[in-house]
């Protein structure tokens, strides 16, 4: 049975309008009524008998709601505001009172304690709850002051410039880095427009009219200012633009924060600066390596010259311009390059018919006078091509250019000026410093390797004249045959080689013909040559009738005195018997033309002389017809690296197939052609001998030579004359001919353009020969005493020949022509 006491106060607590909560001596709920359920949440049932710490104090305050539990004797009271914790973890601040309820007042015994609410439900359930919003709202507004305060923090220290603006672009508030950047105080932005501050660029107002029209963020936006406190005068930043919002979400202004990137874009701009710098030098370093490269690949000065301009532009300059001095100042080589290849032509045959005058004044003479090397900019150009020009007596030519800036250096090695080295430039590009640096660097490589190049040819030159004075000065004029001989010297070095022919008329009628090519190329290979060519002729003349027989006795000789290998083709041509007998010690097979047809002459093979002492030599014969051409050469006109000689050969038949003349001179020069051209290099020498069967003889008529004009053109010239002459029988006029020949072709060296060519024409008594170029301008008169071109060439005409003139070509260019008889 209930006490009904006990149900009487509990009814009695329920009609109270406060919260209480009843504790007992030992610290347990023991009472809880209705109001502190609404209150507090926990339905009575869930709380009855559990420690009141436990059920409405936060950990955090249960050692201080203890003691002040204990701190209350009975019959005191204790008034005040603590903080108790809801079933759902909400946390009240409100006003309280604790009394102690029975026990011995007196002797401080165990007494009951009753918690009482004072402001919970003396207003009912609405006042109850009302109470509970305001705990809240007070635990709110501290939180929000927390923040706010952390806010503050933030804007006062961050690094980043923010400013806040209202709806019509006012300041509102503006953080201290940001009134830094202005040189205002902070709080002296507050009401004033964008930009009655700092001056910004239109893009920000345009920027924060988009943020407040739209409620959108922009981000990243570059910012540049201009300053009165910082020595550059700008300063670089990224700007980002937000909207600023109410708590109700309204959109009441637009905010900005500038992050200063100055430093930053000034490192970058630095470190390009830095990048161009270094691939401009790597790019000079490349340069510098590649023309290197080129300055090693050949030894002809023209082709070094062209592939070193190529080289410098466009990369170093717009125009590149080379020219090399001669022993007594002449412009002697001239080489010119440009993005245009016929500017290029066009401006190398200008300075090659114009000279340069070494005394003048323009900056070309003067750096080949002073050996200094010269920049010049754009304010000096004109000035100096026009100079320049008149240096060449061409004062026009200076208005063809616009160039803005040049480098001029001389070429120069030991104390010796070789020629000058010229980079210019078109347009806005200019030159500077080390262009300068790179132009000199170039120029000392060029000079060195000129400098060995003329070395160079002055040895092969040596070489190779004394190669050609150990052959033939001339081979015998035999009747009914047509022979013409070459020897073409190697290019890739300076050594002599050993190959030789040979022509022997022979008392009986009958011709012997030899090539032969000494294994090696040096000096021991040439002076083994000219000794085996000189056996050679002496056995041939004994044993002319066998080939075979003298060609073993040779071999016996190589063999006794120990002289190197070697090859050669040893063979007699007899008219009478229309036959062709030889005998061949390990030589490429003579090649046979007849009625257009090529084929190669394969029996007769033997070995090579000094291999087995004359044991192993072997002839062979076959018949020949009117109009048969025999071929003899050395293994340098077919060999190839990488290569087949049978592809050697094959090539050699096209060529003869090809070449359909009836001339030996022809040729033999359309084979060398073909086969040898002086382009190319060459890295074996070649000799070769064309003989051909003439027909019955009749009117000698018109034999036609082309040639480049260049020096190696002369002996090619002389030889064809007096080939030609002795064959068609006017021997006597030989020498004659082959002088005035020399001369004009000599001339036509120095001055022709374009191709050349010699001309013999027979007629009943008389010969005419005449030299042909593309030069349009006709030899003048000087005076009594010369003529233009020298004069001395035409005084030799008006002395030796005939008659003599000049005449147009109707293809244009001139022919200078001269009479000989009998």
């Amino acid at each position: 049975m209930s006490d009904p006491a006990a149900l009487v106060a509990d009814h009695l607590l329920d009609a109270l309008p406060v919260a209480i909560v009843l504790i007992d001596p030992g610290g347990r709920v023991s009472g809880w009524n209705s109001a502190a359920e609404v209150l507090y949440g926990h339905p009575r049932a869930d709380v009855l008998g559990r420690p009141v710490l436990e059920v409405l104090f936060e950990d955090d305050d249960v050692t201080a709601a203890a003691a002040l539990i204990e701190s209350v004797a009975p019959g005191d009271c204790w008034d005040g505001d603590f903080r108790v914790r809801r079933r759902d973890g909400a946390l009240l601040v409100s006003s309280f009172r604790l009394a102690a309820v029975g026990g011995d007042e007196g002797g401080g015994g165990a007494a009951a304690r009753a918690w009482i609410a004072t402001d919970g439900m003396d207003q009912g359930l609405a006042e109850q709850e009302r109470s509970v919003l305001l705990s809240a709202e007070r635990a709110a507004r501290a939180t929000a002051e927390e923040a706010l305060g952390l806010v503050e923090a933030i804007l006062t220290s961050a690094p980043v410039g923010i400013a806040v603006f209202d709806l019509r672009l006012t300041y509102v508030r503006v953080n201290d880095a940001y009134a830094a950047l202005t040189g205002l105080p902070a709080e002296a932005h507050a009401g004033r427009r964008l930009g009655d501050v700092v001056p910004l660029q239109a893009g920000v107002a345009a920027d924060l009219r988009r943020v407040v029209t739209t409620g959108r963020t922009i981000l990243g936006r570059p910012l540049e200012v201009l300053t009165d406190s910082d020595p550059a005068g700008v300063r670089s930043f990224t700007v980002s633009y937000f909207p600023v919002r109410s708590a109700a979400g309204a959109l009441v202004g637009a905010g900005l924060a500038l992050v200063e990137i100055t430093d930053a874009k000034r490192a970058e701009a630095e470190r390009a600066a830095l990048l161009r710098l270094a691939e401009a030098a790597h790019q000079r370093l490349s340069i510098l390596a590649t023309a290197s490269t080129v300055l090693t690949t050949t030894m002809e000065l023209d082709e070094l010259l062209t592939r070193l301009t190529r080289v410098l532009t466009p990369v170093a300059a717009d125009w590149c311009v080379i020219e090399l001095l001669g022993r007594h100042g002449e412009v002697e080589h001239v080489a010119v390059s440009n993005r245009s290849p016929a500017a290029a032509a066009a401006l190398a045959a200008t300075l090659r018919a114009a000279p340069m005058t070494l005394d003048g004044g323009g900056p070309i003479a003067e750096v080949l006078r002073s050996g200094q090397a010269r920049l010049a900019h754009p304010g000096l150009m004109t000035e100096l091509l026009h100079n320049a020009a008149i240096d060449r007596g061409q004062p026009d030519l200076a208005r063809q250019f616009t160039l803005n800036s040049s480098v001029i250096v001389p070429i120069e090695t030991r104390g010796e000026i070789l020629g000058v080295l010229i980079l210019s430039t078109e347009g806005d590009r200019r030159l500077d410093d080390d262009d300068l640096d790179l132009a000199v660097e170039i120029a000392h490589r060029a000079a060195l390797a000129v400098g060995n190049a003329r070395t160079f040819q002055q040895e092969h030159q040596i070489a190779e004249t004394l190669q050609r004075a150990l052959l033939p000065a001339t081979v015998p004029i035999v009747s009914g045959l047509d022979v013409a001989v070459r020897y073409v010297a190697a290019t890739d070095g300076a050594s002599v080689g050993g190959d030789w022919y040979d022509v022997l008329a022979f008392d009986d009628g009958t011709t012997g013909v030899v090539v032969g090519d000494v294994i090696g190329h040096d000096i021991a290979a040439s002076t083994t040559m000219g000794q085996l060519r000189t056996a050679l002729r002496i056995y041939a003349w004994e044993e002319h009738g066998a080939p075979g027989s003298a060609l073993a006795r040779v071999d016996r000789l190589v063999d006794g005195l120990g002289l190197g290998y070697a090859t050669c083709i040893l063979g007699v041509l007899d008219l009478g018997a229309s036959s062709f007998r030889w005998s061949n010690a390990g030589h490429p097979p003579p090649l046979l033309l007849r009625g257009g047809r090529a084929s190669f002459l394969g029996e007769g093979n033997g070995v090579m002389l000094g291999a087995t002492g004359g044991r192993r030599v072997v002839e062979a014969a076959a018949a020949l017809e009117e109009g048969d051409v025999l071929v003899l050469y050395t293994d340098g006109l077919v060999e190839r690296r990488g290569e087949s000689l049978q592809e050697g050969f094959d090539r050699l038949a096209a060529a003869a197939e090809d070449a359909a003349t009836e001339d030996a001179e022809v040729l033999c020069e359309s084979l060398l052609e073909a086969l040898v051209p002086a382009s190319a290099g060459r890295g074996d020498d070649v000799a070769i001998l064309v003989a051909r069967i003439r027909p019955t003889v009749g009117r000698p008529g018109v034999h036609r030579l082309p040639f480049e004009p260049k020096p190696e053109s002369a002996g090619l010239t002389r030889g064809f004359t007096a080939g030609v002459l002795q064959g068609a029988g006017w021997a006597q006029q030989v020498d004659t001919a082959v002088l005035l020949v020399s001369e004009l072709v000599t001339n036509a060296i120095r001055h022709a353009r374009g191709p050349c060519a010699l001309v013999v024409s027979f007629a009943e008594d008389s010969v005419e020969l005449s030299v042909e170029d593309g030069d349009p301008r006709l030899p003048v008169a000087r005076g009594a005493t010369g003529y233009e071109e020298d004069g001395r060439g035409l005084l030799l005409l008006d002395a030796l020949a005939e008659s003599w003139g000049a005449r147009p070509l109707p293809a244009g260019g001139k022919a200078i022509w001269f009479v000989l008889r009998r």
